[in-house]
């Protein structure tokens, strides 16, 4: 029991002496690494600053109530396209020498659904504060002008089948009365012919017109339908009024300062690494030199 104390005391003597050995070392490693990491932190990598913004996606004016310009998940997935991010550039107010550093940082574009709503968050980063919020009006620009035409687009297409349903309702309405003054003079002739009493006039005309009465009535039902469609289709232009494109629930928030690179992280984690370093260099160097002796 002496013997394993006396063997742990003098491991413990021995680490404490390689440790003294190379003190200088396990100090001046830490401090290098604190040096390196600032001058990096500080002259060497970029800061990024995030923008943020919460939208209420657009929505038409439709006779049973309003629907979503675009459904939330399409927005979500749209933002995401190379496409949507320079669309968003290019109705951002960036100066032509910031356009480069603009360009880097489209990628960093994302959009996810608010729980429980259907209002959307986008978020974005910047090279600095300016930039990240004018990218971000730019992506809100972007999006409000490809949601007002969908809403122009579904106005124009409501216009379209009313036009349509009321020139169908015209040629319907003359065949009608075409059908119904063939159909009357067929049965006149027939009734004040002398060939035929008034009860075979009438039989004989219920017979020779039957099809003609089963298309009328076929041309009636298919005209009714028409103007409920028709009734509709002026409802939804009624309704019109209720449409409105995307818009922003609130101000764009910019991040007070620059969310990366985080620099105390960053510091701290350079002095553990450094000094963990300096640690196993002081024993490796130590075995190496203890077996050359």
């Amino acid at each position: 029991m002496n013997e394993e104390n006396r063997s742990d005391e003098i491991n413990l003597r021995d680490l404490f002496n390689v440790l003294r050995r190379y003190k200088r070392l396990l100090i001046g490693m830490p401090i290098l690494s604190v040096v390196l990491s600032t001058v990096l932190v500080y002259f060497v990598i970029k800061p990024i600053w995030e923008a943020s913004a919460v939208l209420e996606i657009g929505k038409i004016g439709e006779a049973q109530g309003q629907v979503l310009v675009e459904p939330v998940s399409n927005v979500l997935t749209r933002v995401m396209f190379p496409s949507f991010a320079n669309g968003a550039i290019n109705h951002a107010n960036i100066k032509p020498e910031e356009l480069s550093y603009a360009k880097e940082f489209y990628g960093t574009l994302k959009a996810t659904q608010v729980k429980g709503t259907e209002l959307v968050e986008v978020r974005l980063r910047g090279p600095s504060a300016e930039i990240a919020e004018n990218l971000m009006n730019g992506a809100i620009i972007n999006l409000q002008k490809m949601h007002t035409e969908m809403i122009a687009e579904s106005i124009e297409k409501n216009k379209r089948n009313f036009e349509k349903n009321k020139r169908n309702l015209q040629l319907l309405a003359a065949d009608i009365q075409k059908l119904t003054s063939e159909t009357d003079l067929i049965r006149k002739q027939l009734l004040t012919s002398p060939k035929w009493s008034a009860f075979d006039a009438s039989l004989l005309s219920a017979t020779i017109l039957k099809d003609k009465y089963l298309e009328k009535r076929d041309m009636i039902q298919q005209k009714d339908i028409l103007e409920e469609q028709q009734k509709n289709i002026l409802e939804e232009q009624l309704s019109q009024s209720l449409s409105f494109t995307t818009k922003q629930v609130d101000e764009i928030y910019v991040s007070e300062g620059p969310v990366s690179p985080n620099k105390r992280r960053i510091i701290g984690i350079t002095i553990l690494l450094g000094f963990f370093l300096a640690v196993i260099f002081a024993f490796a160097h130590n075995a190496i030199t203890s077996r050359a002796q």
